[in-house]
C-alpha cells in the first residue's frame, strides 16, 4: 500500500507538466473524415446531437458494387459565410464512377441531414419506381412515370421522414416520404 502512494506523486507531477489539446471527435470513421476534407467539405460534428441514438450513423458502406469497403457514401458539410451547407458524398476506393455517373459530391438542401441506410431495389422501402422522385438540381422537374429502379437507393432518416436519393442517368434524384 505505501509503495503504491509513494509511485502516484511523480506520475501526477508528470501530467501536470501536460499541455492539453482539444482532440477532434469523428462521428464518422477516420478515413471518410479525410476523404470529406480532401474533397472541400468536413464531418457534420453536431450529427449525434440531433440524432439522439447511433442507429443509422451519418454514413454507410457497401454503395457501390465490389468490397463493401470499398465504398461508401456519408454526409458532409461546409460552411459558407456562417451559412451551413450539407452534402452527400460517395467514397470509392477503387477508382470506379458512382453509378450510372452521377456527380460523386451534391449538396442537398432543406433539410438536416438523417442517418444513412441502403435500400436495394425497393426492398425497406417499397418503392420499386422512380414515379414521384424528383431532380436535386432541379426539384420541379419530374422522372417519366414506370422508370424501374435497379440499384441501390440511398434512404436518409432523420426523425422518421425519409429522403431517398438515387443516381438516374448521370443525375441524382430524390423523393420524400413521411
Amino acid at each position: 500500500m505505501n509503495r503504491m502512494a509513494l509511485a502516484l506523486p511523480p506520475c501526477i507531477l508528470l501530467l501536470a507538466g501536460v499541455t492539453y489539446v482539444k482532440a477532434e471527435v469523428a462521428v464518422m470513421p477516420w478515413e471518410l473524415v479525410q476523404y470529406a476534407e480532401n474533397n472541400g467539405c468536413h464531418q457534420v460534428d453536431d450529427f449525434f446531437v440531433a440524432h439522439k441514438d447511433m442507429v443509422d450513423p451519418p454514413y454507410v458502406y457497401g454503395y457501390l458494387p465490389g468490397k463493401k469497403q470499398d465504398s461508401a457514401v456519408f454526409w458532409c458539410q461546409t460552411d459558407d459565410g456562417g451559412r451551413r451547407r450539407f452534402w452527400l458524398l460517395v467514397m470509392d476506393n477503387i477508382g470506379r464512377k458512382a453509378s450510372e455517373s452521377c456527380d460523386k459530391k451534391v449538396e442537398v438542401t432543406g433539410a438536416y441531414p438523417g442517418g444513412l441506410s441502403l435500400a436495394r431495389r425497393g426492398f425497406i422501402t417499397g418503392v420499386t419506381t422512380l414515379d414521384d422522385f424528383n431532380y436535386v438540381e432541379d426539384v420541379k422537374r419530374k422522372i417519366q412515370r414506370g422508370v424501374k429502379i435497379t440499384g441501390p437507393i440511398i434512404v436518409s432518416d432523420h426523425g422518421g421522414t425519409k429522403v431517398l436519393f438515387y443516381c438516374y442517368r448521370g443525375a441524382w434524384v430524390f423523393q420524400g416520404i413521411d
